[in-house]
């Protein structure tokens, strides 16, 4: 296993700190801002999503028997179906690594960037200290002029390289920021960056920040919602590019870590001739019910053989 493979999982960090945080007597409230949550009651479903035993309603956890919450309807095993072997993902490795250098090569550019907000609008400018090639089809044509008259090069030059001190050159104004940073902070979120921290950092009044809309468009779920967030939209593009199906229906539910461990387990187990009994006594004092080998079980999973 490799060093990457041992660090934690997000959803299990999160857990653990709100744990840790009820037993130190911490607020929800406290918790749900700790987290970035934007509320507590998102708080509740987010750890409820996770797959922990949390109440995505009142927060009761581990949730009791006789809980707010009907519960739900027993849903029976899905069929495993036959695995559809698939490209190997580090075919994509190149693609991946040139988008990466994309976006350090724009890390490396926010020291030239200086952006403002004005009527509405966010007003990029890029500013250059050192030496700096402009080519003609970047400007209008009185601008083109003008360069090339303090540079005393000849208007009809497709390049002049522009070495008279500082230049500052116009790059747009939107409603939206400069495309760089749009595309920085989308990596950011994705990878599980502290939005709380980013807020702090960019917004000109951070306490005037609206972070429970924030979160609901990092996190909104359709089905909660009514529209989906940045990270679910993620997910669906996702599961596109790789053959998978987007739309209505239920999708099969999240297989958390260790129970993928273990279904392949189960199946590993089987194949070496052991019993029903055996399997069950090995998992169920890791915390599995029968019930949850019987379900894990009927998925069929294995390890890939490498």
């Amino acid at each position: 296993m490799s060093p990457k493979d041992k660090e934690p999982d997000p959803r299990d960090l999160r857990y653990l700190w709100f744990v840790n945080g009820r037993v130190k007597g911490l607020s929800d409230e406290d918790i749900a801002k700790t987290l970035h949550c934007g509320s507590v009651a998102h708080l509740y479903q987010r750890l409820s999503a996770d797959g922990y035993p949390v109440c995505p309603a009142c927060g009761a956890a581990p949730v009791r028997p006789d809980h707010c919450q009907e519960p739900a309807p027993r849903r029976k095993p899905r069929k495993a179906g036959e695995p559809r072997p698939l490209p190997p993902v580090s075919s994509a490795s190149e693609l991946f690594r040139e988008r990466i250098e994309v976006l350090s090569d724009a890390v490396d550019n926010l020291s030239r960037l200086v952006v403002t907000a004005q009527g509405g609008r966010f007003v990029g400018t890029a500013v250059h200290d050192d030496p700096i090639l402009f080519s003609r089809d970047e400007f209008p044509e009185d601008e083109w002029r003008m360069i090339c008259e303090i540079e005393g090069k000849d208007p009809a030059s497709d390049r002049v390289l522009f070495t008279g001190g500082v230049t500052r050159t116009p790059i747009g104004a939107a409603h939206v920021p400069p495309r760089s940073l749009v595309l920085l902070m989308a990596a950011y979120a994705l990878a599980d960056g502290n939005m709380g921290e980013l807020v702090k950092t960019l917004h000109p009044s951070p306490q005037e920040a609206d972070t429970q809309k924030l979160s609901r468009l990092l996190h909104a779920r359709k089905r909660e919602h009514g529209e989906d967030g940045l990270m679910r939209r993620a997910e669906q593009v996702a599961t596109l590019v790789m053959g998978g199906k987007v739309g209505r229906g239920a999708p099969p539910p999240e297989l958390l870590r260790r129970e993928h461990h273990a279904a392949c387990l189960i199946t590993h187990r089987r194949e070496q001739g052991w019993s029903w009994d055996q399997i069950c006594e090995e998992l169920v004092p890791k915390g599995f019910t029968r019930d949850d080998v019987s379900r894990l079980g009927a998925l069929n999973l294995r390890w890939p053989e490498i």
